[in-house]
């Protein structure tokens, strides 16, 4: 979706991903990792959230400004910038600064439950796999220089898979999005059960040479 905030884009939004008021969304921006910028919003309070996410003050510079006087006259630390980490407003500051001029909005998808230590987990299942040419393709000289493949001559090793976890389980021991998005450092992985990845697997199909090819 276009990252410019309108009054009609939390129901176009709503609309496409076929999502009803009390199912969860999941805001995305393209070209961050590791959670940043990830907000998990309920649908009915979409329009709220995308509003604060897309229209940063209209003097930025002098925003910041203040806030960086602000935080000289009351922080103790040098590392304190006025907000706690993983909180609302610094994701908020990630959509303000970003460069991409998408955004990706999903339905939030609830995982298989994992169980470590006695707590149920809702993972991020992580996939890996490796692209190679099929053995015996011969190539002629001008596809070898462009380093074309077709899908057909791609195969794809599949190296295994894990569980990635939340930071909280969901017991509601957490905020709705410690209890959603994966954050491994805090709580680590899990394994994957052989019989689920080859579900995987089969899911995925050809996708992959579709997409390298």
């Amino acid at each position: 979706f276009p990252r410019r905030y309108h009054q009609q884009l939390a129901a176009d939004i709503v609309k496409a991903l076929h999502v009803g008021d009390k199912e969860l969304v999941i805001l995305k921006l393209c070209n961050r990792s590791r959670a940043a910028g990830v907000i998990v919003s309920p649908a009915n309070e979409l329009d709220d959230i995308l509003h604060d996410l897309l229209t940063p003050p209209l003097d930025l510079e002098a925003w910041f400004q203040d806030h960086a006087e602000r935080m000289d006259r009351d922080s103790d630390s040098a590392a304190d910038f006025g907000f706690a980490p993983g909180s609302f407003a610094e994701h908020q500051r990630h959509w303000w600064g970003n460069e991409s001029p998408v955004f990706v909005a999903e339905r939030c998808c609830h995982s298989h439950p994992t169980v470590v230590n006695g707590r149920q987990f809702d993972g991020t299942m992580r996939v890996g796999f490796a692209v190679r040419r099929q053995q015996g393709m011969q190539k002629k000289p001008w596809e070898q220089q462009a380093g074309a493949f077709s899908p057909d001559e791609l195969e794809i090793d599949w190296l295994g898979g894990y569980w990635k976890l939340p930071k909280c389980d969901t017991g509601g021991s957490g905020t709705l999005r410690e209890s959603v998005v994966s954050a491994a450092r805090t709580s680590g992985t899990a394994p994957v059960p052989l019989a689920h990845l080859m579900e995987v697997y089969a899911a995925l199909g050809d996708s992959l040479q579709q997409l390298f090819g």
